[in-house]
């Protein structure tokens, strides 16, 4: 890897207008960014300021996305991420779009407030995940990806105990699996906080909504 950093940097400097340097950027910083290296920012930056029209640059902010997430500077994460939006038609779309609502699910809130909008914001962004993996066809990755989106959609929802939202919604796309996942995993949160009340609350809502749930006799028994 040291030999591929020494290679591109040699490329990038020495021929600055071959109609690769673009992609010997790229791959710099890519590499330097797998080493763990603050400089790979740099180089990324220079391929957006001096390629702008490179094909590239929708891969460029994904990966700005991705380091600057790994590093938890989230609100810089999501910045990158919704550059990604501006190229609806580039295969990472739908993948900066499923980041973006992780970012804003881990997002610092300075509040009450500002939190439900994180958490609102990322509800948004799973939902348009689904909605774009549907409408790409049953491709193994976007129905991956669908997946992890309704997954993560269940913690969310589970989050901001926001029951009827869920229900409405994965009624309407046939996931109501989900649903009571969902519920299995609000009655824990609940009990781990130890809001006995509210846990009973849920877990009877659950079975109630699936009364052949093959976890059904351990809800009985944390009713108990």
């Amino acid at each position: 890897m040291l030999s591929a950093i020494s290679s591109f940097r040699r490329l990038v400097s020495e021929y600055p207008s071959h109609p690769r340097t673009d992609a010997a950027l790229y791959a710099l910083a890519k590499t330097l960014a797998r080493m763990g290296k603050e400089t790979s920012v740099d180089y990324f930056d220079q391929l957006t300021n001096t390629f702008p029209k490179s094909p590239l640059i929708p891969d460029t902010y994904l990966a700005l996305g991705e380091w600057y997430f790994d590093k938890s500077q989230v609100n810089k994460s999501i910045e990158s991420y919704k550059r990604v939006l501006d190229f609806k038609d580039h295969p990472a779309y739908p993948y900066a779009v499923y980041k973006l609502g992780w970012a804003y699910f881990n997002a610092a809130s300075m509040n009450e407030k500002t939190m439900q909008e994180n958490y609102n914001k990322a509800i948004a962004a799973f939902k348009l995940v689904i909605k774009l993996s549907d409408a790409a066809g049953n491709v193994q990755r976007n129905f991956d990806l669908k997946d992890e989106a309704i997954h993560d959609l269940i913690m969310v929802w589970a989050e901001t105990e926001d029951i009827n939202a869920a229900w409405r919604y994965f009624k309407t796309i046939g996931a109501q699996d989900s649903f009571y996942k969902m519920l299995d995993r609000l009655g824990r949160i609940y009990q781990d906080q130890g809001k006995n009340p509210q846990a009973v609350y849920v877990f009877q809502r659950l079975l109630r909504e699936s009364a052949v749930g093959e976890k059904n006799p351990e809800i009985h028994a944390k009713l108990i």
